[in-house]
């Protein structure tokens, strides 16, 4: 169709925008001097980066072959989906990550042209994960920074349906609540390697008596993809969600799909609270013995993840990054119920791309480009150049 001025300027609003972002939240957040015993976070976070910028826009064609992005997009809000708001960011964040590091590399300037750069490809690219997140967004917009660090997807008729399953608190039913939300947490994030994918909060949502509603949701609870995904123990369900309706507490949202409360202790604000699992449309409530059992699963699988993860090579620390963004590739599919061989070729892709890419950002400084986003001088992202 070829590229046109305006789709290029919207596309570097996009760039502009979201590097505004995610230099804010780095530098909140201190990332670039990020370290872990367990993983290699930093240069992982580089390897997935660069497979999702050499191969999403192709595999993503495949998806938009069959659905629109503003279709997709309004089909992940709802309770318990995956994709949800993290697999978005991870997308944008990825593909930047990556062309920001190309640039950095290569000596580059501000201004300065990407060499062989597909620029269509590229303006197609963050045009596209423009139109999702604002069809995902229930108000439009495109970043939590527009709408007073809130992230708001569910419309009138679902937030109705968690409200309809709202009960008042029971001390001992909320006690096991919010148990199992710690353990829960605790496991996803392990599981993810240190990512802080399968934990996502959104809302608030106005109750309408002054009241507010947030949810806090856990998902990915029952993943056979990635390769370490036989060490943990089978949850009984996929996911699980917690709606809260609070009054005195104030709750903030990122464009990675965190949820920050204030105060971080809300229990003696919550005036009424639901844990169901979501799937097919529905929402399900668990009972207390279904709260326990799940809460014992995500115990079990963190003690069986931490001993085989604590084994694992300083190589395969860093190579673990390739299944860890295909699984976030995947769930786009899952979603959309393209099954057949795609899970496949992602993982065989993301794989063969870690083996390509590992010897060389093992051998040398990858730090720069942290740097750069959380404290450059200039934008985080530097603008796409015909």
């Amino acid at each position: 169709m070829g590229l046109s001025e305006d789709s290029l300027a919207r596309a570097n609003g996009v760039v502009a925008a979201f590097g505004r972002a995610v230099r804010a939240f780095f530098q909140a957040e201190k990332r670039d001097e990020l370290t872990s015993v367990l993983f290699d976070v930093p240069r992982r976070s580089l390897l997935g980066w660069q497979c999702l910028y050499r191969h999403a826009p192709e595999f993503l064609g495949e998806l938009w072959a069959r659905t629109t992005p503003e279709e997709f997009g309004r089909r992940m809000a709802r309770p318990g989906a995956r994709p949800y708001q993290l697999q978005l960011a991870i997308l944008g964040l990825g593909y930047l990550g990556a062309r920001q590091q190309l640039l950095l590399d290569q000596g580059l300037y501000r201004g300065d042209p990407l060499p062989g750069e597909d620029v269509e490809r590229t303006v197609d690219f963050l045009l596209t994960w423009e139109r999702l997140q604002r069809s995902y967004r229930v108000d439009g917009t495109l970043l939590p920074g527009e709408t007073g660090a809130a992230t708001r997807i569910l419309d009138g008729p679902g937030l109705e349906r968690v409200v309809d399953r709202l009960e008042p608190v029971d001390d001992e039913r909320f006690g096991l609540i919010r148990r199992a939300v710690a353990k829960l947490q605790m496991y996803a994030f392990l599981f993810h390697g240190e990512q802080r994918d399968g934990v996502f909060g959104h809302g608030p949502y106005d109750a309408g008596d002054g009241s507010l509603v947030f949810l806090r949701e856990i998902n990915d609870l029952q993943n056979d993809y990635v390769p370490w995904a036989a060490d943990g123990a089978a949850s009984p369900v996929p996911n699980v969600v917690v709606a809260y309706r609070t009054r005195g507490v104030e709750v903030h949202c990122d464009l990675f799909g965190s949820l920050v409360a204030e105060p971080h202790d809300f229990a003696d604000r919550v005036e009424a609270v639901a844990i169901f699992t979501a799937g097919d449309g529905t929402l399900r409530r668990l009972d207390n013995d279904e709260v326990a059992a799940v809460e014992q699963a995500a115990a079990k699988g963190t003690r069986s993840l931490f001993a085989t993860m604590a084994a694992w090579s300083d190589d395969y620390k860093l190579r673990y990054g390739g299944p860890l963004f295909a699984n976030h590739m995947k769930t786009f599919f899952d979603l959309a119920g393209i099954d057949g061989s795609i899970g496949d070729r992602l993982m065989t892709t993301f794989e063969a791309t870690a083996d390509d890419l590992c010897a060389g950002i093992l051998q040398r400084d990858t730090a720069g480009v942290w740097r750069h986003m959380a404290r450059g001088e200039d934008d985080c992202f530097w603008p796409v150049v015909a």
